[in-house]
């Protein structure tokens, strides 16, 4: 129970200092209430203990560095730098923690932070517990495309190689940038990627339905060639279509065949309609393997970036579209509520709340 008021009370309060810093009218104050907003966030995932399934991973990790990917050198260097000061590994908890936070707190639009900030919390905090490696790799992506909106090109690409050296998975938003800088017309943008998106995600969701129903048909009717549809690669796959997976990713699609509306504020705007599209493909391709829901936290900047500019200058405009932005925004936001009501009555959560003074809260 406590664990649940306590990320509430990160949410809730955390996004109020960041408001007020937004709103505060001197930059005194501003940076004041926005140190104040990262202390909330940075603190208790620094002090944490055992929470997060991979917690203890992590110790092993920082005891053998064998464990880790040679690749990453951005993570052996925090690891290398806490045990040369002699530090336990509840300091590289600490470290990850603050790379983590910072990071992220560096990629803040200027405007509306706030809600950036809610969508920022409720997908990423969590994940930050389990994937550490991940998560730190995902908030330099965010940091990247900040600067890919000022058409800084070369920035992002830097910050996507430091991506890179905490977790490989950021070398998948390659294809994705390189695709997002193709010229191409207006119309192909507007309509054409949406259209293919959505039929790609369809055919995920439906696909192996779809094959179990044609194989059921073909078996009554007594038609030829029925091996193939009997052979492995038609077998229906044994898919989690979650209601709240299913919601997100509708949700995200609705949006994104509406994506012209940002393209008209923007057309800057047009790589984070490109990096939404993946996410939605692996997220929905995460039904049938948890390696692509992994994979789609590269991609999850994107829709950060995509709900808080939608949020920010189009769903004013229209009741029916700051419905649907205020759903697929609701759904996000759902699972951090959800995952802090499972810590309720349960102590053996991995996200119930434990600090390095073995006291739950």
């Amino acid at each position: 129970m406590y664990s649940f008021f306590l990320y509430l009370f990160i949410l809730i309060y955390s996004t109020t200092l960041v408001w007020l810093s937004e709103h505060a009218k001197s930059a005194t104050n501003k940076k004041i209430f926005m140190f104040l907003a990262f202390l909330l966030v940075f603190l208790p995932s620094a002090i944490r203990y055992g929470v997060g399934t991979d917690f203890f991973s992590y110790y092993d990790i920082f005891n053998y560095q064998d464990l880790v990917t040679k690749n990453e050198y951005g993570f052996y260097l925090i690891n290398d730098v806490i045990r040369f000061l002699n530090l336990s590994f509840q300091w590289a908890i600490a470290a990850y923690s603050f790379v983590f936070t910072f990071v992220a707190f560096l990629s803040y639009p200027k405007r509306n932070a706030w809600i950036y900030h809610i969508l920022f919390m409720a997908m990423l905090m969590f994940f930050s517990f389990n994937g550490i490696r991940q998560a730190i790799s995902v908030v330099f992506i965010m940091l990247a495309i900040k600067y890919e909106l000022e058409n800084r090109t070369l920035i992002l690409f830097i910050l996507v190689f430091f991506a890179s050296l905490f977790h490989q998975s950021a070398i998948f938003l390659v294809p994705a940038i390189l695709f997002s800088k193709i010229p191409l017309s207006y119309k192909i943008k507007e309509v054409v990627f949406p259209l293919i998106i959505t039929g790609v995600t369809a055919f995920i969701w439906l696909g192996a339905s779809t094959f179990s129903i044609a194989e059921n048909i073909v078996g009554k009717l007594d038609l030829p060639y029925q091996h193939y549809f009997e052979s492995s690669y038609f077998e229906t796959a044994n898919i989690n279509t979650g209601y709240l997976v299913l919601t997100k990713a509708l949700l995200a699609l609705i949006l994104l065949l509406n994506s012209s509306k940002l393209l008209r504020v923007s057309e800057n705007n047009w790589p984070i309609i490109v990096y939404t599209g993946f996410f939605i493909v692996f997220y929905s391709l995460a039904s049938q393997s948890a390696a692509f829901g992994r994979l789609s936290y590269v991609y999850t900047p994107g829709v950060i970036y995509f709900l808080y500019l939608f949020i920010s200058n189009y769903s004013k405009k229209s009741n029916t579209w700051f419905l649907f932005t205020f759903l697929t925004f609701f759904a996000y936001v759902l699972p951090y509520v959800t995952t802090s009501l499972s810590t309720i009555n349960n102590p053996n959560n991995d996200n119930s709340y434990q600090t390095i003074f073995n006291k739950r809260f």
